[in-house]
């Protein structure tokens, strides 16, 4: 190979000879930049799932200490319930009669109420026939603990409540409504592998308020996954992460993931603030399909 005489080189041709190289690499490190939602673009991104939390009239027996309320009739409830990411939270109403719209949620989940902001909600009632006391409440923006932020990041969420009676007579089990949670922010790079180039997500599809949940298979139900994050693809190249009816643009985010018919190793940095891909060397599963 001839040598390359001093000066020749301009600093544009170094950079495309960087990228071109970063492209043939077997491994690269990806930094990635956090995303927020609007409200109204919350339910509609792709692998919107969020977390649960039923409405009950009893204090969690989890619960260690929990602010005064003037509030008559506050509700209780746990989201992610069963889970060791469980979350609790409580609901009431800052005048009697006038709508559910404070919300107390344990953020640093330690079993105190009291350490956690107030998150004011925007009430609305809705006429249902079948439900004509429904009430419906808001809650925007709702921040993680500064625990779980991630370096000057701070992730946000938000709820949406269901009151459908305050009649409470009937015991521990009856329904009374729900509050759930959704995820209103994601991390987002561009791959650039083997001269493909992918701009890919990591969305916490659970609202586990953190990033980096697989899928797990919970034994103890049998063919049940336990909801872990999204890992989403810009397959057509719009700029934006869209619903496909086909699929194929969402995969449940684990160490394997394909971009194209190539698989890839993936893993976030502890940090969350870089993606790691490389080529998959390990062995991949095979299957045979028989027609009768």
């Amino acid at each position: 190979m001839k040598s390359i005489p001093r000066g020749i080189w301009k600093p544009r041709q170094v950079g495309a000879l960087a990228t071109a190289l970063a492209c043939s690499a077997s491994a690269a490190d990806f930094p990635l930049e956090f995303k927020t939602l609007k409200p109204d673009e919350v339910k509609t991104f792709p692998g919107v799932f969020g977390s649960f939390g039923r409405l009950k009239s009893g204090r969690p027996k989890t619960l260690k200490s929990e602010p005064k309320t003037s509030c008559r009739q506050p509700f209780y409830g746990v989201l992610n319930e069963g889970s060791s990411n469980s979350c609790l939270f409580r609901v009431e109403e800052s005048k009697e009669g006038a709508g559910y719209d404070r919300l107390l949620i344990d953020l640093n989940q330690n079993g105190d109420l009291t350490d956690d902001p107030v998150v004011q909600g925007a009430f609305k009632s809705i006429t249902n026939a079948s439900l004509p006391n429904s009430q419906y409440t808001t809650f925007w923006p709702i921040p993680v603990a500064p625990g779980r932020m991630i370096g000057s990041w701070r992730p946000v969420y938000l709820g949406e409540l269901r009151v459908d009676t305050r009649d409470t007579g009937k015991g521990e089990d009856v329904y009374i409504g729900l509050l759930r949670l959704y995820t209103a922010w994601y991390l987002e790079t561009t791959v650039e592998m083997d001269g493909l180039k992918r701009q890919v997500a990591i969305y916490d599809a659970a609202a586990q308020m953190g990033l980096g949940n697989e899928w797990k298979l919970n034994a103890r139900a049998g063919w049940y996954f336990d909801t872990g994050d999204w890992f989403l693809q810009d397959l057509d190249g719009t700029g934006r992460f869209e619903r496909r009816p086909e699929g194929g643009n969402i995969s449940a985010f684990g160490p394997l993931q394909y971009f194209g018919a190539q698989p890839y190793k993936v893993a976030l940095a502890p940090d969350r603030r870089s993606l790691h891909v490389e080529r998959w060397t390990g062995a991949l599963a095979e299957v045979t399909v028989e027609y009768g």
